[in-house]
């Protein structure tokens, strides 16, 4: 049975069908997996809204952490820092890249119960109202996106600069949003913004027991914390690193934005910019990144056979990666192949006089 006759064919219409299947199938397995290995996130959201419906304030961690021992049984670390808030292939393809991207990225994220999809689901929302001129839904999805600055807010400044260009009214219905969602957080916690801000942000920096007790010092999937604790460099030199990692992701993005100056690839190295520099992220944070994963994925016909080759080499050690870094600034790594990928495949993209249709239809 050859690929042009057997079930690999294109036109096959069971193939597409398979790839969705197993997809739904890695969905089933990783939910079933993170049912049985939870981890401790969603316990903080569980924690913070019932807090909030007796009339506390969960960016209090005085407060949140009694009810956080009520709902789970100890305190532990778990501050509340949270706002008061399609291409043209075929479609077996589709389904194949939506596993490999669960896999990557989705997976961790999660097992660790975090909201890294609503970043994602925010982006794509952003994108495709962008592409159908509706701003109110574009007005939404930028407001999602920056429910975690610390990994999109070069997404959403380029993005915003893109938009006050072009598309203002997007950028008025951020704003309508943003009044919107202030105004019922307040009247559901009246005096939302007035507590105690000693230690606040602590649970960043610091594993926490409890309110007042600090276990440890937390790694993140930084460059910060990459240098410092996979390579020992301190000093000068981890300045001087980091400051090269900043500088050659501001010239990607000033490269993209001068060569395509339209927001599906303005935002994925927007996105990777802020990772690379980012003082906090971890993996499940790196959820967004799935869109430089499509981008890459879709430029590999347009490679070199050797620099294709590589490329493929470099995504598949970042899905093995994940699965044997045991600290968090191990995960960088996968950052920083994503990002050779993507500067390597952006080259081969051509010109956006329809690649923003391609990607975002």
């Amino acid at each position: 049975m050859t690929l042009s006759t057997g079930i690999l064919q294109p036109g096959n219409p069971w193939l597409p069908r398979i790839f969705q299947g197993i997809f739904i199938l890695s969905l089933a397995g990783f939910g079933l997996y993170a049912g049985f290995h939870p981890g401790t996130d969603f316990r903080g959201y569980y924690g913070a809204a019932t807090l909030v419906r007796r009339g506390g304030n969960p960016y209090e961690y005085a407060q949140l952490a009694p009810v956080l021992e009520e709902v789970s049984g100890f305190q532990g670390n778990n501050p509340y820092f949270y706002p008061p808030l399609n291409w043209k292939i075929e479609p077996w393809m589709r389904w194949n890249l939506y596993l490999f991207a669960n896999i990557l990225f989705g997976y961790n994220c999660l097992q660790s119960e975090q909201s890294g999809f609503v970043l994602l689901f925010g982006l794509a929302l952003l994108l495709r109202s962008i592409n159908r001129n509706q701003p109110i839904l574009a007005g939404l999805g930028m407001l999602l996106i920056l429910t975690k600055p610390q990994v999109t807010i070069f997404t959403a400044l380029c993005l915003g600069i893109w938009l006050l260009r072009r598309k203002p009214a997007a950028i008025q219905w951020s704003a309508v949003w943003l009044m919107s969602l202030l105004g019922a957080a307040t009247l559901a916690m009246p005096r939302w913004w007035s507590f105690d801000y000693t230690g606040f942000g602590q649970g960043l920096t610091y594993y926490l027991e409890g309110a007042n007790g600090i276990a440890g010092k937390r790694v993140a999937a930084t460059i910060y914390d990459l240098l410092t604790y996979g390579l020992g460099i301190t000093g000068l030199l981890h300045v001087l690193l980091a400051g090269a990692v900043a500088i050659l992701g501001s010239a990607l993005l000033i490269w993209v934005w001068r060569r395509f100056n339209e927001p599906v690839t303005l935002a994925a190295a927007a996105t990777i910019l802020t990772l690379l520099i980012t003082p906090y992220a971890l993996l499940y944070d790196f959820v967004p990144l799935t869109l430089a994963f499509m981008l890459i994925i879709k430029s590999l016909p347009g490679l070199r056979l050797p620099m294709r080759t590589f490329v493929l080499i470099l995504l598949a050690l970042s899905i093995l990666i994940q699965f044997w870094a045991k600290l968090q600034f191990q995960a960088y790594l996968i950052l920083l192949a994503i990002a050779a990928c993507f500067s390597i495949s952006i080259c081969s993209l051509p010109m956006p006089n329809t690649l923003s249709k391609s990607t975002t239809a």
